[in-house]
C-alpha cells in the first residue's frame, strides 16, 4: 500500500467526514427554506403557487450551471480552500433573506445565488471526502455523507416549519448563526491531506464510456420525479387543503427522511447482492415514477403518509449505485470526477424543470393531480431508451461490471 494513504491519523480522517456530513446538512437545510416557507411567501407577498414555484427553480438553475464550474475551480484552487470561502459565501448570503424576504426579486437572486455556492460547497465536500480516504474505504464515507441530504431535507425543513410558526425571521436567525459557527469550525479544521498535490491543471484530457448518457438517463429521471415532488411536498399538503400550515411540520419531512435508510441499505444491498449497479438504480426509479402518479389520484393524507416515505426510501436505494456508476464509466480514477459531475449535472437539469413544471401546471388546473402524472409520465419516457442498455454489454453502449470482476 502506498505510504502516502498511511499518513492522515483516523481522527483527521473522522474530522473531515464529520464536518462534510454536517456541512451538507446544514446545505440541505438552506436548499430547503424556500420550499418550507412557500405557502407564507404565497400569502405575505399575494403571489401564485407558479410564480412561487419560480424560486425553487430559481435555486436548482444556479446549482445546476455551477456543477461542472465547480470541478475546476475545485482542481484549480484545492478542495479546502474552495470549501472554506464558498460555505462563508453561502452563509452571507443566506442572512439577506433577513432583510429581503418582502421582495420577491430579491428572493429569485438570493436563492440563484445559494445554488450556485451551494453547488461549490458540494463539489468541494465530495473531493475532500475522496482525497481523505483510500479508494476502498471511499464508496462507503461517502455514502454516509450522502446521508446528510435526507437528514437536511427532514429534519431541516420540520425545523425550519416549527420556527417559522412564531416568526418568518426566527429561522433565519437560527440558521444563520449555525452557517457562522459552522463556518468557523471549518476554517480551523478543514484541510487537504498531505499527498494532494496542489497544482493547476490547464487541461485534463478524459475518456469516458458513452455509456455515460444512457446513465445520465436514470439521472436525470429520477431527480425530475422526486426533487420536484420533494420541492413542493408541504406546499402541495397546505394548499391542497389536506393540513394546515401550523400542522405541515408534522408531514414536511415524511418525503425525505425514509432515505436515511435507503440510501446506505442501497450501497450495501448493491455490492452485496446486484449483479450490476444499473439495475437497482433503474428498478427504483420507475417504482418512484409510477408512486408520484398514484399519489395524483390520492386524496386521503393517511394513505399519503407511507407513499412519501416510501418514495424517499426508494429515492435513497437509487441514489447510490446511480452515482457509483461514475467508477465503471471511467478509463481510470482519474476520469471519476469528471463522470461524477456529469452525472449529477444531468440530476439538477430534472430537479430545476420539475418544480416549475407542478407549480404552473398546479395553478392552471386548480389541483396536482394532472401536474403529478405528467411528471411520472415523462420520467418514465425518459427511462424508456434503457430497454435496448439493459439487453447490451457492448462498451460502445456501456458496460456495468460486478463486484466479482
Amino acid at each position: 500500500m502506498n505510504k502516502r494513504w498511511d499518513s492522515p491519523i483516523t481522527e483527521s480522517k473522522d474530522i473531515i467526514l464529520s464536518l462534510a456530513f454536517v456541512t451538507f446538512y446544514v446545505n440541505s437545510a438552506v436548499r430547503f427554506f424556500i420550499p418550507a416557507v412557500m405557502p407564507l411567501i404565497i400569502i405575505s407577498l399575494h403571489v401564485s403557487l407558479a410564480y412561487a414555484a419560480v424560486l425553487v427553480t430559481s435555486y436548482w438553475v444556479g446549482y445546476t450551471i455551477m456543477q461542472i464550474p465547480s470541478g475546476i475551480i475545485n482542481d484549480k484552487f484545492t478542495s479546502s480552500r474552495v470549501n472554506k470561502v464558498s460555505f462563508l459565501a453561502m452563509s452571507a448570503v443566506f442572512t439577506l433573506f433577513y432583510f429581503y424576504m418582502g421582495n420577491f426579486t430579491a428572493l429569485l437572486l438570493i436563492q440563484f445565488s445559494l445554488g450556485i455556492l451551494s453547488a461549490l460547497v458540494y463539489i468541494s465536500d465530495v473531493s475532500l471526502i475522496q482525497t481523505w480516504f483510500t479508494h476502498r474505504q471511499r464508496t462507503i464515507s461517502v455514502g454516509i455523507y450522502q446521508t446528510a441530504f435526507f437528514l437536511g431535507a427532514s429534519l431541516g425543513e420540520y425545523i425550519t416549519i416549527t420556527l417559522a410558526s412564531v416568526s418568518v425571521n426566527l429561522p433565519i436567525l437560527v440558521i444563520s448563526i449555525f452557517l457562522f459557527a459552522l463556518g468557523f469550525v471549518n476554517l480551523v479544521f478543514i484541510k487537504d491531506p498531505e499527498h494532494v498535490q496542489r497544482r493547476v491543471r490547464k487541461r485534463i484530457k478524459v475518456s469516458i464510456s458513452s455509456g455515460i448518457a444512457y446513465v445520465s438517463l436514470i439521472r436525470f429521471s429520477a431527480s425530475f420525479v422526486y426533487l420536484g415532488f420533494l420541492s413542493l411536498f408541504t406546499t402541495y399538503l397546505v394548499t391542497s387543503g389536506k393540513i394546515s400550515y401550523a400542522g405541515s411540520a408534522n408531514y414536511s419531512w415524511l418525503a425525505a427522511v425514509a432515505g436515511l435508510v435507503g440510501s446506505p441499505l442501497g450501497g450495501i444491498l448493491t455490492d452485496r447482492y446486484a449483479k450490476t449497479k444499473l439495475y437497482p438504480a433503474l428498478i427504483s426509479n420507475v417504482l418512484i415514477a409510477f408512486l408520484v402518479i398514484l399519489i395524483a389520484f390520492v386524496t386521503n393524507i393517511t394513505i399519503i403518509v407511507p407513499l412519501a416515505l416510501m418514495m424517499g426510501f426508494l429515492y435513497g436505494i437509487y441514489a447510490s449505485p446511480s452515482m457509483s456508476l461514475a467508477t465503471e464509466l471511467s478509463k481510470s480514477d482519474e476520469e471519476i470526477g469528471s463522470a461524477s459531475g456529469f452525472l449529477n449535472f444531468s440530476a439538477q437539469i430534472g430537479g430545476s424543470v420539475s418544480p416549475l413544471i407542478i407549480g404552473f401546471m398546479a395553478e392552471a388546473t386548480g389541483n396536482y393531480s394532472l401536474s403529478f402524472v405528467i411528471i411520472g409520465v415523462i420520467s418514465l419516457i425518459f427511462l424508456s431508451p434503457l430497454a435496448m442498455l439493459i439487453r447490451s454489454k457492448k462498451e460502445g453502449t456501456i458496460y456495468v461490471r460486478t463486484a466479482e470482476e
